[in-house]
């Protein structure tokens, strides 16, 4: 004999509950499924949030992959309305875009990379008393100048951007100290930082502090992708150049073991990268005497060849470090820098008398 289903105080059989149930249940995993479709895994957290204030710029947690990516082949082809939103800016921050890690496929060598910070007004530079930014973060720049916002970076110095390898995912970061520099190399994919990646490019006793990226600065990059880095000191000549090749491997100059530069005042370097050339050019005071008497410092060096010439005389040698700055076989431009000399000039090689540049 079949039992007869039972009712609960609600009126309603076994059966029937039972099926509730069941029905309850599939429309929950249903539910969690189409959750799961239409926000992507439980790892994903959007646009990455980095420490703030701490010894490093670094991110908290990682860009992790978004659910959808759409399939474009160049960010123009993105129509505004499929590009990440923008974010809730600050008062004064430039307008950017959500991070969204489909953009990496998109991005070459013609995206930039930019810092913005927001001064504090009671920040005390002299004696480094506050934070200097109220806040700051890092974007990535398109071609069409549209920023997206990739990470929040710490406060406590302002930061600058050196060189970038946007092939590598790379980007070398300077903080700004009172009196010093310091150059970290910042790893774009998960925020990482490297204080010693320059190590291996300085092999002279004299410029220990160099390599842990005090005072390196980048000099330029040749057509073949390699970086040309110099090392020096605070209000210091040169101390060091060292090449740095796609993929990350660092080579020594022989040059940073064999010239430490005119001693006394600050050397500055220019480097052509399509002719191969960098000049690096220093002087020292003469105390009591005019400035064209003062010991003055040339050196050419082939960097492709990693070979230099050094020429010495009296009286400074124009400042390489300028926007119009040009070398060939026979001279360089520099920017003069002696009462009886204004303007930009030709300094010749061979000693020929320096020639104005019309």
């Amino acid at each position: 004999m079949r039992s007869r289903p039972t009712r609960t105080d609600a009126g309603l059989t076994s059966l029937q509950i039972a099926f509730i149930a069941v029905g309850s249940a599939l429309v929950l995993l249903v539910g969690y499924v189409i959750f799961l479709l239409v926000t992507g895994s439980e790892g994903d957290s959007g646009t990455p949030t980095p420490t703030t204030g701490s010894a490093s710029p670094g991110a908290t947690t990682d860009p992790s992959p978004t659910a959808t990516t759409p399939a474009y082949a160049d960010w123009a082809d993105v129509p505004p309305g499929n590009r990440p939103p923008f974010v809730a800016g600050r008062s004064g921050e430039p307008a950017a875009r959500e991070w969204a890690d489909w953009v990496w496929d998109l991005i070459d060598d013609a995206w930039d990379v930019e810092v913005w910070c927001d001064p504090n007004p009671g920040y005390e530079p002299f004696t480094e008393t506050g934070d200097a930014c109220l806040y700051q973060a890092l974007y990535l720049v398109a071609p069409d100048l549209e920023r997206v916002r990739i990470y929040e970076l710490r406060t406590d110095v302002m930061l600058g951007i050196e060189a970038t390898a946007m092939d590598e995912q790379i980007v070398w970061i300077s903080r700004y100290y009172y009196e010093s520099v310091q150059t970290v190399q910042f790893n774009l994919a998960d925020g990482t930082v490297d204080e010693n990646w320059a190590h291996d490019g300085f092999t002279n006793v004299t410029a220990p502090y160099n390599q842990e990226g005090w005072f390196v600065f980048h000099s330029g990059t040749l057509p073949s992708g390699r970086m040309v880095w110099e090392g020096s000191g605070y209000a210091e000549p040169l101390r060091g150049v060292f090449f740095r090749d796609p993929g990350g491997a660092i080579t020594p100059s022989n040059l940073s073991s064999n010239f430490g530069g005119a001693a006394g005042e600050p050397y500055c370097l220019g480097l052509d990268p399509d002719a191969g050339i960098a000049i690096y050019e220093s002087y020292e005071y003469a105390e009591g005497q005019p400035i064209a008497n003062w010991p003055a410092e040339l050196v050419k060096h082939n960097v492709l060849a990693d070979t230099w010439t050094t020429q010495s005389r009296l009286g400074p040698y124009g400042s390489p470090c300028h926007d119009d700055f040009e070398v060939t076989s026979a001279y360089y431009v520099g920017l003069a820098n002696r009462v009886d000399q204004s303007g930009l000039y030709r300094y010749f090689f061979d000693g020929s008398p320096d020639q104005a540049v019309p």
